[in-house]
C-alpha cells in the first residue's frame, strides 16, 4: 500500500521555492531602491515571474489531493458509487517491505445501495462484478462475503490477557481496537466511530470481507462502510 502519510509535503516545498525566487529576485536594489517608481515596477515584474510558477505550485497540490482522495475510494467496490469519506484516521511506521501501516477510513453508503443491500442481503454483495479480481488490481474486489456476527480471530481479541493455553477466540468480545492493533501499531480512533464499528462486527444485518489487505465492514442501516487495515 502506498504510504499517504509520508508523501512530501507541497505546500511546504511549494513556499521554500517561491521564498527563494522572491530572494533571488529582489536582493539586488529593491529593498534599498531610493526610487519609490523603480521599486514599484521592480515589484510588477516579480509578481508576474511568480504568478505562472504560483499556478503551477497550486495545479500539482491540487492533483496530488485529487489522486488522494481517489486512492482512498479505490478500497470500495465501483458498484457502490461511493464518493464521501466521512472519517479517516491513517498513520505508518518506518517504509518499504519492513515499515507498518494501520488504517481506518469511513465512507457514506449511497442510499440507493444501502436499501439495495437491506433488501437482497448478502446475494447482493456476492453478485458484485467487482468480486472478480481485476488483474494484479486487488483494491475495491472482495470474494468471500460474510454476515455479522463477525468470526473471532486472534487479530479481533486481546490475547496478550489471555490465560495460557486458553485459545478459544469465539468466547471472547471482537473489537476493532484490537484488530489495529494486531500487530503492535494502533491508532486512536474517534469515540463516535468506534462505537458505530464494534457495534456492527458483533450484531447481525451487517456485512464484511476481507481483502488482500485489510477488512470492508457495511453497515446498511446507518449507511456507513468502514475501511480498516493493519501491519
Amino acid at each position: 500500500m502506498i504510504n499517504l502519510q509520508n508523501c512530501i509535503p507541497l505546500g511546504a516545498i511549494a513556499g521554500s521555492i517561491t521564498g527563494v525566487l522572491m530572494y533571488l529576485l529582489c536582493r539586488n536594489k529593491v529593498w534599498h531602491a531610493k526610487d519609490v517608481t523603480y521599486e514599484k515596477e521592480v515589484r510588477k515584474k516579480t509578481l508576474l515571474m511568480l504568478t505562472p510558477l504560483i499556478i503551477i505550485i497550486v495545479t500539482i497540490i491540487g492533483g496530488f489531493k485529487l489522486w488522494e482522495y481517489k486512492f482512498r475510494l479505490s478500497f470500495i467496490p465501483n458498484e457502490f458509487g461511493v464518493y464521501k469519506i466521512i472519517y479517516r484516521n491513517e498513520d505508518s511506521w518506518g517504509f518499504g517491505p519492513g515499515g507498518n501501516e494501520t488504517g481506518f477510513i469511513v465512507y457514506e453508503l449511497p442510499e440507493k445501495i444501502a436499501k439495495k443491500i437491506e433488501t437482497e442481503g448478502i446475494s447482493y454483495l456476492q453478485n458484485l462484478y467487482s468480486n472478480a479480481r481485476d488483474g494484479h488490481e486487488w483494491r475495491g474486489h472482495y470474494e468471500t462475503w460474510h454476515e455479522t456476527p463477525i468470526d473471532v480471530t486472534r487479530n479481533w481479541v486481546d490475547y496478550m490477557s489471555m490465560k495460557d493455553g486458553e485459545e478459544n477466540y469465539s468466547k471472547k468480545t471482537p473489537s476493532i481496537e484490537n484488530y489495529l492493533n494486531a500487530y503492535g501499531f494502533g491508532i486512536s480512533i474517534d469515540s463516535q466511530f468506534l462505537k458505530i464499528a464494534n457495534s456492527a462486527i458483533v450484531h447481525p444485518k451487517n456485512y464484511y470481507a476481507y481483502g488482500r489487505i485489510g477488512i470492508i465492514i457495511i453497515i446498511p442501516a446507518s449507511r456507513k462502510i468502514i475501511y480498516a487495515y493493519n501491519g
